[in-house]
């Protein structure tokens, strides 16, 4: 499985970006979908000499690694791996169903302060509800920034 270890190697892709296969690929260590989108986790060195390794995400969120020999260069690679701006589909229903979560749980949060305000006859309500507007909307901005990315 290889050793995980930075490769030396120059690597022309970033961490995070996402490719679509271009064509079925089946390497050493694992089959690639024509069409799959894929995220780039990293270089490493290969267990196979004079091969680098790519690490990829799945779709599925299984990794995968493509061997490519240091002598094929990067053409290869772009051949096979096409750059793209699409997200695969469960990253965004991860992210839509985490944003559910912290949005009920501000709800919760802020139902227990304002029951809170009731009990005390001399807690002040007024600045709660200012500071639980402000943290509502705060939340609200960070996860459509997050899903719109």
């Amino acid at each position: 499985m290889g050793n995980k270890k930075k490769t030396w190697r120059l690597c022309p892709l970033k961490k995070g970006e996402v490719f679509r296969v271009t064509k079925n690929i089946s390497a050493k260590r694992a089959k690639f979908e024509k069409d799959e989108i894929i995220i780039f986790i990293n270089a490493e060195i290969s267990p196979f000499d004079g091969m680098t390794a790519y690490r990829f995400k799945g779709s599925s969120g299984k990794h995968k690694i493509f061997d490519l020999a240091d002598s094929d260069g990067f053409d290869k690679l772009s051949t096979l791996f096409q750059r793209t701006i699409n997200k695969p589909k469960h990253k965004k229903h991860f992210s839509l169903l985490t944003a559910l979560l912290i949005v009920a749980l501000m709800g919760v949060i802020i139902k227990i302060i304002i029951q809170f305000s009731y009990l005390k006859e001399s807690f002040k309500t007024a600045p709660l509800y200012a500071v639980s507007a402000l943290i509502l909307g705060l939340l609200v901005f960070y996860i459509k920034e997050k899903l719109t990315r």
